[in-house]
This record gives structure tokens, sequence and C-alpha cells, in this order.
């Protein structure tokens, strides 16, 4: 089966249009973009970037001018919905996040499989909510900021930044998975 949580694509873009509208705080989301735009703003290819603008529940978008950004937010959540700041961008999403991706998997495999550990990486604050549901705790790098900050006992940060700190992690928590099943 599919395990949906969401609020459809057009509604978002209809509620950041909304608010941006009522905080008189111009936004410029994927929405109002070419994928040669996208492919611009983000750095990816022309393909990846194609499937990038294939959204179904959230709307990646940039503040125009920072200052007005509160007053954006507030419009988004008195319609109901969230935002959330990933890496590069704001997003809106409706009242889901990782975390309840995340919580609903956890309670579906332990119920076919009894106990599980749980591992989630990320490296953002829109990562907070499902790093906070799962048993280990990685925070990936990333290049050019300073890493992600969070307070909870047991945290692994990565050496690298992006794909190669997820590899790293990932790799090393197979070894430690894989010693400790030896022991």
């Amino acid at each position: 089966g599919i395990l949906e949580w969401g609020t459809p694509y057009a509604r978002l873009v209809e509620a950041l249009t909304a608010a941006a509208a009522e905080s008189n705080c111009p936004v410029t989301g994927f929405h109002n973009l070419s994928i040669e735009d996208v492919s611009e703003l983000t750095g990816l290819s022309i393909e990846r970037a194609t499937l990038a603008v294939e959204r179904e529940y959230d709307e990646p978008f940039v503040v125009s001018h920072p200052h007005c950004a509160p007053r954006l937010v507030e419009a988004i959540e008195r319609r109901g919905l969230r935002w959330t700041h990933g890496g590069r961008f704001h997003h809106i999403c409706g009242n889901n996040d990782k975390a309840t991706a995340v919580t609903a998997l956890t309670a579906l495999f332990a119920r076919e499989h009894g106990s599980v550990t749980t591992v989630g990486l990320g490296d953002s604050l829109n990562d907070v909510p499902m790093l906070r549901n799962v048993d280990i705790h990685v925070v990936i790098r990333t290049e050019g900021r300073e890493p992600l900050q969070v307070d909870w006992p047991g945290v692994r940060y990565a050496n690298a930044a992006g794909p190669e700190g997820w590899n790293e992690m990932v790799l090393e928590l197979l070894e430690q998975l894989l010693v400790e099943r030896q022991s």
C-alpha cells in the first residue's frame, strides 16, 4: 500500500501565494521557476532539477527580503500550515514532517520484525523533528556553514560534508552493527 501524509501541492502553492501577499513579503517558489532556473539555483543538473520540481507535499521557496520572513511565516501558520527551513530554502508543508513518517515506519517495522533500532541522518533544521524520533542521531555537515547543533546525548557528527559525510556515517554504523552482532 501507499502511506501518504501531507497537504496537496496545489493547496500549498495557493497558500504560499496568499501568505506572501498578505504579509507583503515577496517569495520565489519552485512553482515560479523554470527547470533551468532551479538547476542554476540549486547546482543540480537539468535532469535532477526536472525531478526536483516534481513536488507533491512541499514547496521550497526563497524569501526575497529576509526581514519580512516573520510576517510571512505567521501568515502561513494562520492558514493551518507549517513551514521549515532546510539547507538553502524555506519550505511550506502541511501538518506533516519527517518525524511523522519515521514514527509510522518504525511502528510498521516493529509490528513485522519486533524491536528495531532507528537511525536518522540530517543536516538542517527541517531534520530536527526526525532526528528527535530515532534511536541514533547523526548530523551531517554542510559545506560552507556551521553544522546543525543539537544537544541530545550520543549525537554523532560526520567529519565530512554532504554525501561523503553520509557515506562515512553509514559505513561506521554498519561496522559497529557487525561488531556488536559478532560479540
